[in-house]
């Protein structure tokens, strides 16, 4: 298991859960599941998507509520509930995966107690990480992250910006390791370099609630390799002993 980090870059962690559609959708299940979670996750609220719809005559949209969000007090962690979705975010600060792992499974055997006819779809297990840098290190990103853009020598220039992605299969457990590395500016100014490891699974129609956590655990053992890999060898020593 990873060493706890003294300064760790995480900024968000998130569990989706989606269900197959083979039957109607029913909107009591948000509320219900708000009266089970409601001491932990008293704050509750709406995202509303809109939907367009075109014909002969007009273009038309209305609004329709897309999931029902469910937060704690500290804005630490939150709740999401859609049609056939479940989303468990956990935000700043973040405490452990322990602690992270037992409030999913807490959460999803609630969620699959009231919507009983719920068949996984499909999982993902998500960590964002944000490692802030100088505008003019940018040229340097070796210095944080292991992989680089390979830029020929013939066309390199200062970089402006970069973006990378690579699916990566696993078979233990089965699964596509989403990794992607860019630049990202924070409303501040600020820029940083993005570290976006997700883990997802689309063969899971048949797992119980004890195989969902066993691959949930090698998912995140995944994603933990994949960030030591990923950042720079003295990076991640300073992270470790909280050296900023």
């Amino acid at each position: 298991m990873l060493e706890k980090l003294k300064s760790p870059p995480l900024i968000e962690a998130l569990c989706e859960f989606r269900f197959s559609a083979t039957e109607d959708w029913d909107w009591t299940v948000p509320g219900r599941l708000y009266d089970e979670l409601k001491d932990e996750f008293p704050e509750r609220g709406q995202v509303q998507a809109i939907e367009v719809k075109f014909d002969a005559k007009q273009l038309s949209h209305r609004s329709k509520i897309d999931r029902v969000q469910m937060k704690r007090k500290d804005g630490s962690a939150m709740v999401q509930v859609g049609p056939h979705l479940l989303v468990i975010n956990h935000l700043l600060p973040y405490s452990d995966w322990n602690n992270f792992l037992k409030l999913i499974i807490n959460v999803l055997e609630k969620y699959t107690e009231l919507a009983t006819h719920a068949t996984f779809k499909w999982i993902g297990l998500r960590y964002i990480n944000q490692i802030p840098i100088k505008n003019e290190e940018l040229y340097e990103i070796g210095r944080y992250i292991v992989l680089v853009p390979p830029i020929p020598k013939a066309i390199e220039r200062p970089l402006a910006s970069f973006y990378q992605r690579y699916e990566l299969k696993h078979d233990n457990p089965e699964g596509v390791l989403i990794h992607q590395t860019g630049v990202a500016k924070s409303p501040s100014g600020q820029l940083n370099i993005m570290l976006d490891l997700d883990f997802v699974a689309s063969k899971v129609s048949n797992l119980d609630k004890k195989a969902i956590g066993d691959w949930l655990i090698k998912a995140h053992k995944q994603i933990e390799i994949a960030f030591t890999e990923s950042i720079e060898s003295e990076l991640l020593k300073k992270m470790k002993e909280g050296i900023e």
